[in-house]
């Protein structure tokens, strides 16, 4: 087959023995035969089925709204959408799961969620775990908010000016209110 290994060249068993162990190494993907052969003694076959490690290769959008329906490519995915773990970054160092619509060994089908963050996307199942490259998502209305200085010291009973820059970063321009407190 088109799969890959490395064994031993040779694997004796002993005179009187029935069978011998040896370590199979599997390096590439697809079914791999073995056949063993020996003297006054039917041949020996067995098949291996080299399966392909979990990886991402690609998404599809690399960007998109709350609600965008993502394709996410790749190896070893699970068939069942509820075997596939999809996890987005969330507010505060959170996550946030995306439940998989529609699954293939090579393609998932999943939603932006709600509380999505910009970054990698991190897919879970029997197979392991791996990250994709960074997906950014796109706020209808969000901001950002700039305090300059980011850090300052005061001394009891002083005085300090610092400027606070609100700036609209999603897709329409942002027109919520905002509320800014000071602890300490």
């Amino acid at each position: 087959g088109a799969g890959l290994g490395t064994y031993p060249a040779a694997v004796t068993i002993p005179e009187g023995g029935m069978a011998a162990s040896f370590l199979f190494t599997a390096t590439g993907a697809g079914q791999f035969t073995i056949t063993a052969n020996a003297q006054n003694r039917l041949p020996g076959v067995i098949t291996f089925t080299i399966e392909p490690p979990l990886a991402i290769g690609a998404l599809s959008p690399t960007s998109g709204e709350v609600g965008t329906l993502v394709t996410m490519t790749g190896t070893a995915f699970n068939p069942v959408p509820a075997n596939n773990l999809v996890v987005f970054r969330s507010i505060n160092n959170g996550t946030a799961p995306a439940p998989v619509i529609s699954a293939t060994p090579t393609q998932l089908t999943f939603k932006v969620p709600p509380l999505a963050e910009t970054g990698p996307i991190t897919l879970t199942n029997s197979r392991g775990t791996v990250q994709s490259a960074p997906f950014t998502v796109v706020r209808d209305q969000d901001f950002q908010l700039v305090l300059s200085p980011a850090s300052i010291s005061v001394y009891q009973g002083g005085q300090t000016a610092i400027q606070a820059q609100l700036s609209s970063t999603g897709a329409k321009a942002f027109t919520g209110l905002v509320t800014l407190s000071v602890q300490g």
